[in-house]
């Protein structure tokens, strides 16, 4: 299939593949161990929007920061911030810290994100734009998805699901670390 054929954006969909398998893993585990050990309901809410609000308030600042450093630094950035957020989870029973390891996490979501949308659309034209956006779309929401599937390994232990994700993002780091070599003089 044609789509295939530019490895950026092979790239990108596999980054943000990986990126939705932490996403769809991360949330639900974090609330499920929450509401085991009997947290109000006050901070399983809040320790999941601090998570999303950091998302929101760093969007604009990853734009800029792609803009001065380059897209493969920022998603190589958000993918090791990602991947030691998700080591940070294994301390979820300890709220300030959870806090924070949400927020930090967030962050590195955001950095995955735009780097991703910014590989995306600088390997578009007009005619495959939507095509590419929208298998975006998708291996995000399968990525998820299969995050979501992963919950069951919480029965093994606390942390277990927390490896699990940094072990994946781990994999992606090493692939984006690999394919993303030349990505910087293909980006405008």
């Amino acid at each position: 299939m044609e789509v295939f054929l530019d490895k950026r954006l092979l790239v990108a969909l596999v980054g943000i593949t990986i990126g939705g398998i932490g996403f769809g893993l991360l949330t639900p585990v974090t609330v499920i161990l929450l509401e085991k050990s009997g947290a109000s309901s006050f901070i399983t809410g809040s320790s999941t929007t601090v998570g999303y609000l950091s998302v929101v308030m760093f969007s604009w600042f990853a734009g800029r920061l792609i803009d001065k450093h380059g897209v493969k630094k920022i998603l190589i950035a958000g993918i090791i911030i990602w991947m030691l957020g998700s080591i940070g989870h294994i301390f979820w029973y300890n709220y300030p810290v959870l806090f924070t390891v949400r927020f930090i996490t967030g962050i590195g979501g955001t950095f995955i994100f735009v780097g991703t949308e910014v590989i995306i659309n600088s390997c578009s034209t007009h005619e495959n734009r939507g095509r590419n956006i929208g298998l975006y779309a998708v291996l995000l929401s399968i990525g998820i998805a299969i995050g979501t599937l992963l919950i069951w390994t919480v029965s093994i232990g606390d942390w277990v699901p927390f490896i699990i994700g940094a072990g994946l993002m781990l994999a992606a780091l090493i692939f984006e670390a690999i394919y993303l070599q030349d990505i910087e003089s293909f980006i405008e």
